[in-house]
């Protein structure tokens, strides 16, 4: 639809362009002028418009200002909601505490993890616990070298609670140990070891 519309219009415009270019050549009054004799061309005089910035000096009168106080009181009803009594969540029975907690599993590159926890729970004389961590693995990246680690951390602790005091013991056991393959491959521990 838009193509019948757009052709007859060009056709119309390219129709009145030559009648256009027609008319411009004798009716514009700035074409060819011939002058016979001298030529003094005259400029006319005009009188400018004077336009220049002016000073205004005049001064303002100093308006003396005034302030009321006009005393007014508002009427605010009082109105006093009801709150509810706080309620407490009091549980007479303490929750179960469990002993042990394990935890296992086993990623790529031959990747074992094991964790172990094992607390004695609640008492009102002692207290003791063992934790136990080993994270390894065999590497296996290709063309950067061997990359076979292993860390291991133990702790353990022992709480003797006395009338005014505590006694506490504690010990723990880390190691990071980093391993490289010699060349016929054997295995090597390298990096540092830490016991305290």
């Amino acid at each position: 639809m838009k193509t019948h519309v757009l052709l007859p219009a060009c056709g119309a415009f390219l129709a009145l362009l030559p009648i256009a270019l027609l008319a411009q050549e004798g009716s514009t009054p700035g074409g060819q002028y011939y002058i016979h004799g001298i030529f003094n061309p005259t400029i006319a005089d005009v009188q400018k418009v004077d336009r220049r910035p002016q000073a205004l000096d005049t001064v303002l009168p100093e308006r003396v200002v005034t302030y009321q106080v006009i005393p007014t009181q508002a009427h605010l009803p009082i109105k006093v909601d009801s709150i509810a009594p706080a309620k407490l969540g009091i549980s007479q029975t303490n929750e179960r505490l469990y002993k042990g907690y394990a935890k296992l599993g086993y990623g790529i590159f031959n990747t074992p993890l094991g964790e172990v926890y094992y607390d004695q729970g609640r008492s009102k004389k002692n207290s003791y616990g063992i934790h136990l961590k080993h994270m390894s693995s065999n590497g296996g990246l290709k063309d950067v070298g061997y990359s076979g680690y292993s860390f291991n951390n133990a702790d353990a602790f022992y709480t003797r609670l006395l009338r005014n005091h505590a006694v506490t013991l504690r010990a723990d056991y880390a190691s990071r140990r980093q391993l490289l393959r010699l060349p016929r491959g054997r295995l090597r521990h390298a990096g540092p070891t830490r016991a305290r």
